[in-house]
């Protein structure tokens, strides 16, 4: 429950800070921090963030973490999305949707051991990693995290951290000669107390519950056909530095579906394969996905990623699929995504 996720003239007048040789260490130290779970601080902030239901529109959502690291979202607006509702316990991960009247109950991926070092090593063999001193941010001193591509298919990340705190003020991404706001933070307080009622989810009659408990990861593609009753696609090397981080598989009855985790440390995607249904179409509407279907199978993809890299990512897949031959995997076709992405 996952993104979260610019402005050029202002970094252009920011002042770049010495990098001596161990420059790149100091800038890997500050990304790890940025990935804790925990910041030491409590903290409730009002952040707009890009709507990923609606290409261009931000959504405002007041966020509070508490200082063991327990999270809690709701969306303020738009109002088609007012209510939504996510908390995160460090156990476990809920949403609530109120268009649905439905909770989804998951294992928090908080969870994830080994995690921060794994993501922040990859992330350096990625990206060149500097620091640049930052604008000030809802009265914040910042530091900016710069991470330029190595591979010129990525995009280039500006991440603003609170000086004195290291949590994450802003997200930026520049696709060519444009800077793309991923999340800003409009105000931000650290309350030296909160109580822990607010990271309980309150359930009223009528609301239904999917609940999915995490099972072991799949070291082997081949154990999830027992369980789905397909082979999932799992290549063996993925394209422009990413790695897969583990392959998962949800059980239930209105779904049963692979999920394959990737990341280039800095940025992750899931790579969704299930069945093919007549609500599919309705599913692979949004802008961060980019899907393609074969013999009654769907494979989708989902990131904050540009569609011409969620699609080199998916031909990936599809390239594997292929050479696999008697898997059946050999012809699926990816979809196109929306105009202009």
């Amino acid at each position: 429950m996952e993104g979260v996720s610019l402005f050029a003239t202002t970094l252009c007048l920011s002042t770049l800070l010495v990098q001596p040789t161990g420059g790149d260490n100091r800038a890997k130290e500050l990304l790890a921090k940025s990935f804790q779970r925990s910041f030491g601080v409590n903290i409730i902030a009002l952040i707009e963030q890009r709507d990923p239901s609606n290409v261009g529109e931000m959504q405002l959502v007041k966020v509070e973490r508490s200082r063991a690291g327990s999270t809690r979202h709701q969306i303020l607006r738009p109002l088609r999305s007012q209510g939504v509702m996510s908390i995160d316990d460090g156990e476990r991960s809920m949403m609530y949707l109120p268009a649905e009247n439905m909770v989804i109950n998951q294992e928090s991926p908080q969870k994830a051991d080994g995690e921060i070092d794994f993501r922040v090593n990859l992330t350096a063999k990625n990206y060149l990693l500097t620091l640049e001193s930052g604008p000030e941010i809802a009265g914040r001193e910042t530091t900016i995290i710069i991470a330029k591509p190595r591979e010129n298919w990525l995009d280039e990340r500006r991440i603003y951290l609170d000086e004195k705190t290291s949590y994450p003020l802003r997200h930026e991404v520049v696709r060519g000669n444009k800077v793309e706001l991923q999340f800003t933070t409009k105000d931000i307080q650290y309350p030296p107390t909160m109580s822990s009622e607010i990271f309980r989810m309150r359930k009223i009659g009528g609301v239904t519950e999917l609940r999915y408990d995490r099972p072991a990861d799949l070291k082997d593609p081949k154990q999830a056909e027992k369980l789905v009753g397909f082979i999932p696609i799992v290549p063996k090397n993925l394209p422009m530095g990413f790695k897969v981080q583990s392959i998962q598989v949800n059980e239930t009855e209105e779904l049963a579906s692979v999920a394959v985790r990737i990341t280039d440390g800095l940025v992750r995607a899931t790579v969704y394969q299930w069945r093919q249904s007549e609500e599919d179409d309705k599913v692979a509407s949004m802008d961060n996905r980019t899907a393609g279907t074969k013999r009654g199978i769907r494979v989708m993809l989902v990131s904050e990623l540009g569609a011409s890299v969620r699609k080199k990512l998916l031909d990936a897949f599809v390239a594997f699929a292929r050479e696999a031959g008697p898997s059946g995997w050999n012809d699926i076709i990816v979809s196109r995504t929306q105009p202009g992405q």
